[in-house]
């Protein structure tokens, strides 16, 4: 097999009530529209253009809530604003096709012990909580309720750390900002960069939601050098970093999005013998050591020619393909960081378009972090990254310094970035399966079903771990989502054009 290799460029790094839909059981969201299909599209908002469409620029703007219409409540401000938080009291069936069980407010004690809470237990309780009583931590549906009354003193006392985050993000919304700086002093003693996940995830939160307070009353501006220090992190988020190496050895989300994506390229191109990969994020070049062991191994159609482009940083000759290639392209955690400029996202994806390949895989991270409304966003994030700390958790010992490096660090920055800073200065942006469908579909592309053969290697390297149980393998769709405990962190999807 002749193996190929070329380097060419490319890059150009984009209330609340009206969210619930989102979170509904399928089923719920069929009787509510009257549709019985297994994808919920999000409507699009946005004024035409001349051709009687929404602009590319509209879609990507919005979440995968669709629009955010003006709220008719009676409920003050303060508690209508958060609650989004009552839809992760359903969080495991948000997504469409699962046949998980309703998660309950109630948390049962186990038999014969008290039950320690998962980091997204305690945000959702913490959420539910503030509905009800605001930031009164001394009320007794905090301290005293019977649905905590089983609860480990560390897991009240975190739910209590909760709900002051909230009061916080709460109090910024409102510009209320002496009040939320009090409320993060407080966060900021009780918190800890080293302790229980919740700790540390609070400490990083807090710290984000200090630097919004800063920025609003104008006591703190963002240097040039910070946002450069951003897209350095954010780079190495996707790139070669000793940390994000050791990340990918302990925890098993890297390996399953690179292994799914290898397996859905080789099963699409499983009769062809000359072969063009064009990858628009090298990264370490890993995953090929995948693709070029699959492809050596072929015994029925063995390969000629594999050739393998990694864009870099212009589009170069990536148009020119042999007649005779099959082509593929890979765009790995890439597609995002064009979102803070749409018309660049665009203009990447007509290229590809034009050179129609057999097919293309994404592969994304899977939240809903890009919405113009501060809160919703926050909340988004927070529980996102609930879910991602408590995995760190699992498969990496608590003094680590690689994981320690990841928190404190790649992810904290990223935290800072989502929630401290808006306009062209947040170039952290992360969109869901259901506007990366809408955009897709949008410039002649078509979804492909992810292959039977993808999942069984996804699931063979998930029992390869311990905590196998708490990995989550979905489909959505036609594509499959990777997470934890049901919360979906990345996405693997396929596309091809029509």
């Amino acid at each position: 097999m002749d193996v190929t290799f070329t380097k060419l460029g490319f890059h150009e790094p984009e209330t609340l009530s009206g969210l619930l839909m989102a979170f509904q059981a399928p089923e719920e969201q069929s009787k509510s529209t009257g549709s019985s299909s297994p994808i919920n599209t999000p409507p699009i908002s946005g004024t035409l253009n001349d051709q009687g469409k929404v602009p590319i620029a509209d879609i990507l703007e919005q979440t995968d809530h669709g629009t955010y219409p003006k709220k008719e409540t009676a409920y003050p401000i303060s508690l209508a604003s958060l609650e989004i938080l009552n839809s992760y009291s359903n969080l495991s069936r948000r997504l469409s096709g699962s046949s998980a069980v309703k998660q309950s407010t109630h948390v049962d004690p186990p038999i014969g012990g008290e039950k320690k809470l998962s980091t997204e237990e305690v945000m959702r309780i913490a959420g539910e909580q503030y509905l009800t009583t605001g930031e009164n931590l001394s009320s007794p549906s905090i301290r005293d309720s019977s649905k905590l009354s089983h609860l480990t003193k560390e897991d009240v006392k975190n739910i209590e750390l909760a709900n002051l985050l909230l009061s916080s993000a709460e109090k910024i919304s409102n510009q209320q900002y002496d009040r939320a700086k009090r409320l993060l002093m407080v966060c900021d003693f009780e918190s800890s960069p080293v302790g229980n996940p919740v700790q540390r995830l609070v400490f990083h939160f807090a710290d984000a939601l200090w630097e919004r307070a800063e920025r609003e009353t104008g006591m703190k501006s963002l240097k040039p050098e910070y946002i450069e220090r951003e897209a350095d992190v954010d780079k190495a988020l996707r790139g070669y970093h000793p940390v994000v190496l050791a990340i990918y050895q302990a925890v098993p989300f890297g390996k399953l999005v690179q292994f799914t994506a290898s397996q859905v390229i080789i099963g699409a191109l499983d009769s062809a013998t000359k072969i063009h990969v064009i990858d628009l994020e090298p990264r370490t070049g890993m995953q090929w050591t995948i693709l070029m062991q699959s492809l050596s191994e072929r015994s029925e159609y063995p390969v000629e020619h594999l050739k393998i482009t990694m864009v870099g940083d212009s589009t170069g000759k990536m148009e020119e393909t042999d007649v005779e290639e099959s082509v593929a392209v890979l765009a790995p955690m890439v597609l995002r960081t064009m979102l803070v400029k749409p018309h660049c996202l665009e203009k990447m994806i007509r290229v590809i378009r034009n050179l129609c390949p057999d097919i293309m895989v994404l592969t994304e991270v899977e939240g809903k972090h890009n919405s113009p409304s501060f809160v919703n966003r926050f909340i988004e994030v927070l529980f996102y990254y609930s879910a991602y700390f408590d995995s760190l958790d699992a498969f990496m010992e608590a003094a680590d310094p690689n994981r320690l490096a990841m928190e404190g660090t790649l992810m904290a920055s990223a935290v800072r970035n989502m929630i401290a800073r808006e306009g062209g200065e947040r170039i952290m942006r992360h969109v869901g399966l259901d506007t990366w469908r809408l955009f897709l579909n949008r410039v002649g592309f078509e979804e492909v079903e992810v292959s039977e053969d993808a999942l069984y290697q996804a699931k063979l390297i998930v029992k390869s771990y311990n905590h196998a149980e708490s990995v989550s393998l979905e489909m959505n769709g036609k594509s499959l989502t990777i997470g934890w405990k049901g919360t979906p962190l990345h996405s693997v999807s396929a596309w091809r054009c029509f």
